[in-house]
């Protein structure tokens, strides 16, 4: 997965659009040998502000397996940045591909 992964101000993001992101997850699901649990987190300018105030929440974000970007702002800051980003994905747009996985 690290090759899909880019840092937004030091906050990583998947860079997956909804059917990798669900591969993703239908992979972690099938994974016969780990009993850890896989972590989904959310992308968003909040978030990514709160990650710098609060360092707890910028290791668990970098830490989580999957990152969705959740953000139309996550979309332009990789504009800027040079990196676009594949997909915007909010879980009204996610919850029906994320049923058919589960």
């Amino acid at each position: 997965m690290k090759s899909n992964e880019v840092y937004i101000a030091k906050c990583k993001v998947s860079n997956l659009d909804s059917d990798e992101l669900l591969d993703a997850v239908n992979e972690y699901a099938q994974d016969q040998h780990s009993s850890d649990p896989a972590v989904m987190l959310s992308a968003n300018i909040h978030g990514i502000n709160q990650a710098h105030k609060y360092k707890w929440l910028l290791r668990m974000n970098n830490d989580a397996e999957l990152v969705r970007n959740d953000s139309a702002g996550i979309q332009l800051a990789g504009k800027i940045l040079g990196v676009p980003i594949k997909e915007r994905m909010t879980w009204a747009d996610f919850r029906l591909g994320f049923g058919r996985v589960l």
